[in-house]
């Protein structure tokens, strides 16, 4: 039985994320950010960040996976908006466009990643078939009450924490990034897969052009 709901689950989740794909549209009415505000993403060509990568498991055991990075490679333009083009070492595959908008982090399909402020839901979607609600996603923002580890030290930081919850399962699955102002993404937390683990990625080391 449970192999058949764990089945079920994953179903359902790479429903979910046909559909969000689809109904994602730019969100065109965010201005520009304002120069000198600080920025919780600095996006700037050459701009890096080095993450120690764990595996941790349901009981919160981590074993070390090895290190990735996340860099910007170019900037394009979508629908008259300069995104930057982020790329892993790790995937070559692995495209993600972003811009700041506002200090809002926005990608080419229009989904909000950031925002400092705690009072703006970043995403609230549901998928309702037949009457009945399949899943609930939905992203805010947190304040950490301490400052964040991460293996280049502590600092203080804001969470964008996504939940994903499932009614017929009763279940509900978190992911976190943590973000630094001035440094960028420091910690991420992904969501758990369906037997419990999950990946941890913990900032060693980055690199922020001033220009």
């Amino acid at each position: 039985m449970n192999t058949i709901k764990s089945l079920v689950l994953v179903l359902l989740i790479a429903i979910v994320s046909v559909n969000y794909s689809c109904k994602k549209q730019e969100d065109v009415s965010i201005d520009k950010v304002e120069e000198g505000e600080v920025s919780f993403s600095p996006m700037s060509v050459g701009n890096y960040w080095v993450y120690e990568v764990y595996s941790v498991d349901k009981q919160g055991n981590t074993t070390y996976s090895g290190m990735d990075s996340t860099y910007i490679s170019k900037t394009t333009t979508v629908n008259g908006n300069s995104y930057f083009e982020y790329r892993t070492s790790s995937s070559v595959a692995f495209k993600q466009l972003l811009r700041d908008s506002s200090n809002y982090l926005v990608d080419d399909k229009g989904e909000k990643f950031f925002h400092p402020s705690t009072k703006d839901t970043l995403k609230n979607d549901k998928l309702v078939v037949a009457g009945n609600l399949l899943s609930h996603t939905y992203r805010l923002m947190h304040i950490p009450n301490k400052k964040i580890s991460c293996a280049a030290g502590d600092f203080d930081a804001l969470e964008s924490r996504l939940t994903v919850v499932y009614p017929f399962f009763s279940t509900e699955n978190n992911s976190s990034n943590y973000y630094s102002a001035g440094i960028g993404l420091i910690r991420i937390e992904t969501s758990p897969s369906v037997n419990g683990d999950y990946k941890l990625y913990s900032l060693k080391r980055w690199h922020i052009s001033l220009d």
